[in-house]
């Protein structure tokens, strides 16, 4: 991503030139030298009618465009070269295009009505689509998992499929949803092929056990079908010779195992709904430049009990220029429950920590062992940390700088050198811009950026001790993610690092020193590191780990190709197929080492992963397994994944450096998804592994309900209502961008045992919990817990420890094993209360969990990917306007002036450009004449400028006669709008069209500060007149926004006009150019 930052100042100079185009004529009578232009003509300079045009869809509203065009810059030659293949039959790829054509008509024959079949079906060989001999893995309360052997063949022909594909959609109370996976394409001969597809169907079920209509059972049919089809690849309709299902397993859920919770959860205001409900796809595009990029929606989130009080408490990081948040949970009064129930209020701006910088990770903890939890915060290359008070307000802070500009990714603590206090991990990814940003070659790239390993060497004193300890040795990879946990059971903390782009390092703990043993121990894992989860999955006593990578079926189409595998050794074609493979379970054995059980536990396909946490989400003791996907899903559904391996994998040099037609292809695909809408590995859903036993798992994915397609980013685990069952906190790319889940299990017998772990001192220094380890015994069952710092992906879950005891009430031993080496042994611990442990102290019980309930899931109200963008656009840094208020204008009436002869008095000015006929434009102007008393108090001044041209002026002023907004309008010819326009251009950088109407809000002292791209809606309109109102208060000697924000800066943006000063001087307008030259100067 660095190289779309660098390309930002030369895009807007590009779209600014594009301006000069066809709108840089002077006004007749006038000269173009600083902005003062006569007027006696200028009308004949206005917009003319044909810059503009109506538009409408069957029930959309008519909106007038062609105003404000799309100022995005050209694609360079090369770019539209490359862009081309996007399409496989122009790019030499026929496996790609019989892809492309399976999954195309199975969708449309499995999406049809019943008693349909696929072309060519007549003579077609298949079998029971259903599967043969069923094994039953799991028939409970909750859950019914089931696998069938493969059926034998026969030949039933067209009208057989069709009843076979009958009694499959009859599980279903209506017609299933469908998703489909082309994972392999072979060629049999110059026109036959065979292909390998994975079908999901879901839905609520038809008939199911324990069914009612409050909690309708859902059912996902999962298999995998081998298609051999005759005919040329691009044949419109290909035939279908023969259907062989070759694996099938029926998930069915009797009650839903989570519920989506409604907005209410977190409090609800509107900041949560404009902020977090929307998610930042509707925001791409419609921010200010100044921001970084929010466009990918790297943010996480961390869990603490910040204030004390005994219930758990929820920070989330968002894009730079939205506050963060910290959503304190405390028990209120039910009064209708007579009882005391859990509620969120947001008061991060309370407690000190409403950020306003970007934030990717957050670690919640108590890093200065005082006995109150900490925050540590990554902030673009640094870290800020950020000191509890004890009360949950946080008023010191201090700031980890690291080298150079590489942004900070996921952070992790731990105690490795045994002295009692924590030290900190933080992986960065990318360095190097341009030329070294490019990962190579793909898949084993040495060139990422340097990640740090910060050592504390008294209280909040950190120092970089990488070099030191030995964490230098294999530093230069791309880092997502790490975790520090005592990997061979010698007793101090080891360091796993996940890596994209190649190997994985696991830096063994040789007492003073590090020693990177990730090759020896089976543990590399060459693959596209992400994320990373510990735990006992089997039970047998060793920790295990599940490492999220990239699933990816192009990626397995393509890497297993003779003309992608001809260019490379047959070992490193192997390599780049592992790239796309998907997730890895290493199971440990004992002293450090570990082996791949990936394909026999069953935890391989998922999509492009990210922050996958595991945990016993039912308490049997057994842990499951969330794994959140999804890269870009964006306006456009057509995607590039396929595109990706073909000519951006496939372009990669054999060793560093990058050649210009590797650069070029990693230009180009970032330039079709960021600026021109494609989508990238979208669309993915979030997987659901359950855990069967013996650490085997079922993906009951759809069947769960909670399979979320939103680019889901990072989870973390906590218990939000107090129950002692754990929820899963979910953070999200697209909206919704925060969820909660909550855990049903209650309805379950099973139980569950909670432990709260304390230092001996209560809080005093050079002391930790991090590190501890739990072994809980019942009966001839063991189940170990580890107590870690930072986990998944850009987040950290509930510091409390949580074991599954199945049907059993009491553990009837718990043995803990203190970061400094020493033992206790606790006997019959009971799992109706919390308990508290610290060594050297008898346990003593919390309070009793509450009793739990079943949620339902509320009605999602999640933003498809073509959802309007975002309206509102709050300038990071407000802009002066400089001499634009002595620019002349055609007003309403009979006399010429200027705006700012209209904009009397001392509020702020609210500049509406809009076009007769438009309907969102003449809604929003009867509003604002509706609001006259309400703008007078805040001293607003309206001024719609008028767009049309001279034949439909008369009209537009006619229809502001009739909303009494006449005597304050103005029309606007081609230079103005063209000044405009640049203005714009300066805060969002290139554009898309612009819908109307276009407002501009200035404060009393003439600085932009908010730009509305067609408010729609009362929603959008009262957010203007609210902003309107707090303009009032900004200070007028600064250009921050915060009033309108909320948040506190700690690094605050700063806003260079010389491009904006060259351009304007380019156009002739020398004044302009003048003031913004010597505003950059400031």
């Amino acid at each position: 991503m660095e190289v779309v930052r660098m390309r930002r100042a030369a895009a807007l100079w590009c779209c600014c030139l594009a301006l000069t185009h066809g709108c840089g004529e002077t006004p007749a009578g006038g000269e173009s030298t600083g902005g003062q232009a006569q007027t006696g003509a200028a009308s004949d300079q206005a917009v003319a009618d044909s810059d503009a045009s109506a538009t409408s869809d069957a029930t959309g509203p008519v909106r007038i465009t062609g105003h404000f065009q799309d100022r995005r810059p050209p694609l360079q030659p090369w770019m539209e070269s490359l862009a081309a293949f996007i399409d496989p039959k122009r790019d030499g790829w026929p496996s790609e295009v019989v892809a492309q054509r399976t999954h195309s008509i199975l969708h449309a024959w499995l999406s049809s009505p019943r008693g349909s079949a696929p072309p060519g079906a007549d003579t077609l060989t298949c079998s029971d689509l259903l599967g043969g001999r069923t094994e039953v893995l799991r028939d409970d309360a909750l859950l019914l998992l089931e696998r069938a052997a493969a059926p034998a063949l026969d030949q039933p022909g067209a009208a057989a499929l069709s009843t076979r594909l009958d009694a499959l959609f009859a599980s279903f109370a209506a017609h299933p949803a469908l998703a489909l996976e082309v994972l392999a394409v072979d060629k049999l001969a110059p026109n036959s092929w065979r292909t390998r597809v994975r079908c999901r169907f879901s839905g609520a079920a038809a008939q199911a056990q324990d069914r009612s209509e409050e909690s309708p059972a859902r059912l996902q049919l999962l298999g995998q079908w081998e298609l051999t089809w005759d005919g040329p690849p691009a044949a419109m309709r290909p035939a279908l010779k023969e259907l062989v299902p070759l694996t099938f397993e029926r998930a069915l859920f009797r009650l839903p195992p989570f519920a989506a919770l409604p907005a209410a959860e977190f409090g609800a205001g509107r900041h949560f709904l404009r902020d977090l409900g929307a998610g930042n796809l509707q925001a791409a595009g419609r921010r200010d430049r100044l921001h970084p990029d929010s466009f990918l929606g790297m943010h996480g989130l961390g869990v603490g009990d910040f204030d004390g009080n005994g219930t758990e408490d929820l920070y989330v990081a968002q894009a730079g220029g939205l506050p963060n948040r910290l959503y304190r949970r405390s028990a209120k009064a039910d009064d209708q429950a007579d009882e005391l129930k859990l509620v969120a209020e947001e008061v991060a701006a309370r407690s000190g920590v409403d950020f306003l910088d970007n934030t990717s990770g957050v670690l919640a903890e108590d890093l200065d062992s005082d006995g109150a939890v900490d925050l540590a915060l990554a902030m673009g290359s640094d870290i800020l940390l950020a000191w509890n008070n004890g009360d949950g307000k946080f008023t010191k802070r201090t700031l980890l700088k690291g080298d150079g500009t590489a942004e900070v990714y996921s952070l992790c603590v731990g105690d490795p050198d045994g002295d009692g206090d924590l030290d900190l991990y933080a992986t960065r990814y990318v360095a190097g811009g341009i030329n070294g940003g490019v990962p190579t070659p793909y898949h084993a790239a040495e060139n990422g950026a340097t990640n740090h390993f910060w050592r504390q060497d008294s209280p909040r004193a950190f120092a970089d001790a990488t070099a030191e300890v030995g964490l230098d040795a294999n530093n230069t990879r791309f880092s997502l993610a790490a975790v520090f946990e005592d990997l061979d059971d010698d007793g101090d903390a080891d360091l796993y690092v996940t890596n994209d782009f190649g190997l994985n390092n696991f830096y063994r703990n040789d007492g003073e020193r590090f020693t990177d043993v990730a090759l020896v121990t089976g543990t590399a894992d060459m693959a596209a590191g992400m994320g990373i989860t510990c735990a006992d999955v089997n039970r047998d006593g060793h920790l295990d780990m599940y490492i999220s990578n990239m699933f990816t079926d192009a990626g397995l189409r393509v890497t297993s190709q003779p003309a992608f595998r001809s260019q490379r050794p047959m070992a490193e074609a192997e390599e780049y197929t592992g790239h796309t493979a998907g997730n890895t379970l290493l199971l440990g054995e004992g002293a450090g080492q570990f082996r791949d059980a990936t394909k026999s536990a069953g935890v391989g396909p998922g999509g492009w992963a990210w922050g996958s946490l595991l945990r016993d989400f039912d308490g049997d003791g057994w842990v499951d397994l969330y794994v959140p996907n999804g890269f870009i899903t964006n306006r456009d559904s057509r995607d590039l994944a396929s595109f990706f391996w073909r000519r951006v994998v496939n372009a990669t040099p054999t060793s560093f450096p990058p050649t210009e037609s590797y650069r070029r292809a990693w230009s180009t695909i970032q330039t079709l998804s960021l600026q021109r809408g494609y989508s990238w590995n979208g669309g993915e859903h979030n997987y659901i592994y359950w855990n069967t036993g013996e650490g085997i798992f079922s993906d009951v994915s759809a069947a769960s309900g909670i399979d979320f397609d939103a680019d889901s980013r990072a989870v973390a685990a906590l218990d939000w209502d107090g129950d002692g069952r754990e929820e899963l906190a979910l953070r999200s790319r697209t909206g919704p961008g925060l969820l909660m889940l909550h855990n049903n299990s209650a309805a379950l017998a099973n139980n569950t045992l909670n432990l709260r772990l304390e230092t001996a001192g209560g809080g005093s220094q050079s002391e930790t919990t991090v590190g501890t380890r739990v072994l809980v015994r019942t009966g001839e069952t063991q189940l170990e817990l580890r107590r870690r710092a930072g986990e998944g992906y850009l987040a950290s879950s509930s510091p409390l420890l949580r074991c599954g005891l199945g049907s059993n009430q009491i553990a009837e031993e718990v043995s803990v094993t203190w970061p400094d080496g020493t033992r206790a042994v606790y006997r019959d611990l009971d799992s109706a209360r919390l308990w508290i442990l610290a060594p050297g102290a008898q346990p003593r019980p919390g309070p009793l969990l509450a009793s739990g309930q079943t949620r339902q899931p509320a009605p999602q109200h999640t933003p498809p990917p073509a959802a309007p963008p975002q309206a509102r656009v709050l300038l990071a840094e407000r802009l002066p306007v400089g001499a634009l208020p002595r620019q002349p204008l055609l007003p309403a009436g009979s006399e010429p002036g200027t705006w700012s002869d209209l904009a009397t008095g001392d509020g702020p000015l609210l500049l509406v450009a809009w076009a007769a006929g438009d309907q969102p434009s003449s809604e929003f102007l009867a509003f604002l004449a509706a609001q006259d008393e309400r703008t007078a108090q805040l001293g607003l001044k309206v001024v719609p400028l008028i767009l049309d041209g001279p034949r439909l002026r008369p009209r537009a002023r006619e229809q502001l006669e009739q909303l009494g907004l006449a005597d304050q309008a103005c029309s606007v010819d081609r230079r103005f709008k063209r000044l405009l326009e640049l203005l714009t251009l300066e805060v969002l950088g290139p554009f898309d069209e612009l819908p109307l109407p276009l407002v501009w809000l200035l404060d009393p002292a003439a600085q932009l500060t908010c730009i509305y791209l067609s408010p729609t809606g009362p929603l959008e309109w009262e957010q203007v007149l609210e902003d309107a109102g707090r303009a009032r208060y900004l200070d007028g000697g600064s250009q921050g926004t915060e009033v309108l924000s909320g948040g506190r800066w700690l690094r605050p943006q700063r806003r260079s006009t010389k491009a904006l000063a060259a351009i304007l001087e380019r156009l002739g307008e020398g004044q302009l150019s003048s003031f913004y030259l010597e505003f950059d100067r400031r």
